[in-house]
């Protein structure tokens, strides 16, 4: 029995064809890839809580989403504007960072917080106790040019944009 094709993908389908990608970005080092195409839509790919795909027009506007979603802050639905779900550090070099670091007990939190997640974080903050070198740290990764790298853990296969030095894995 052949599978039915979801009403998404043939929305996807419509929209994109065969349309090329003009370029690929973080959005304010969240956890979301922007792929603007050359028809000027964006496919948005949210990769927290259950992820999502969302379709946009040049405005912003959700032209298509694979799960509609609602939130006290944001709702993501066909003919809304597009919001990111999280406000993130945009600048790491913000010395608030610096200043929110000294006042956390738990900084390693704080940095999963802030849009890096438990296992970035732990390697961040790499068992240091000075909020100045978490803080240096933080702008190390960011500032620097990416050196992806394939690990495993177990039978799980995780792709890194930097070299982890504190995760049990074995290099692929």
């Amino acid at each position: 029995e052949v599978p039915q094709i979801s009403s998404f993908c043939k929305h996807l389908r419509k929209l994109l064809g065969n349309i090329k990608i003009k370029k690929i970005f973080q959005l304010n080092f969240d956890r979301i890839v922007v792929l603007e195409l050359e028809n000027d839509f964006k496919l948005i790919m949210e990769f927290f809580g259950k992820g999502n795909l969302i379709i946009t027009d040049k405005d912003n506007i959700i032209q298509t989403v694979l799960e509609r979603q609602k939130w006290a802050n944001r709702e993501i639905k066909k003919d809304e504007e597009y919001i990111a779900g999280t406000e993130k550090i945009t600048d790491p070099t913000d010395k608030s960072i610096l200043r929110a670091l000294k006042k956390e007990e738990n900084m390693e939190k704080f940095v999963a917080s802030i849009g890096f997640g438990k296992k970035y974080a732990k390697e961040i903050c790499n068992n240091t106790s000075s909020p100045e070198e978490v803080f240096k740290n933080i702008n190390k990764v960011i500032n620097s040019e990416l050196q992806p790298r394939i690990y495993k853990s177990g039978k799980e296969i995780i792709i890194t944009p930097f070299e982890m030095t504190t995760t049990q894995v074995e290099s692929l």
